[in-house]
């Protein structure tokens, strides 16, 4: 959650924003028993995760943050490289529309049951 949603007030926004991390923490350590397991617990730092809550000061939120970041691409990169395209999918252009080489083309490796694909494809 980068920016205040206007039904927030501004002087409870760093609250909120700590308190909607905490709850995406809970989530993410649901993935303990998932396959591939995201497990916060595994090491010291991602351990503070669980045992600290979420700091509102602007620095040390941006730290959490970008930690979160990095353990979720970690787990998507291991989910792709354990079930590919049967639970994730590539988001982007397939070929390049313009003219960047094939292969320069931005594209975005994202976990997806069936259901959720954009493409509607259920493999």
């Amino acid at each position: 959650m980068r920016s205040r949603p206007a039904s927030v007030p501004t002087a409870r926004w760093r609250a909120v924003r700590a308190e909607v991390c905490d709850e995406l923490i809970a989530r993410l350590a649901g993935l303990a028993t998932a396959d591939p397991p995201l497990r916060l617990d595994s090491h010291p730092v991602a351990r503070r995760l669980l045992d600290e809550p979420t700091p509102e000061a602007a620095g040390a939120y941006k730290h959490r943050e970008d930690l979160i970041d990095a353990l979720l691409c970690a787990w998507t990169a291991s989910l792709w490289a354990r079930r590919g395209l049967t639970r994730c999918q590539v988001l982007g252009p397939g070929e390049s529309d313009g003219p960047e080489p094939a292969g320069d083309v931005a594209t975005i490796i994202a976990p997806a049951r069936p259901e959720q694909r954009r493409d509607g494809t259920a493999r």
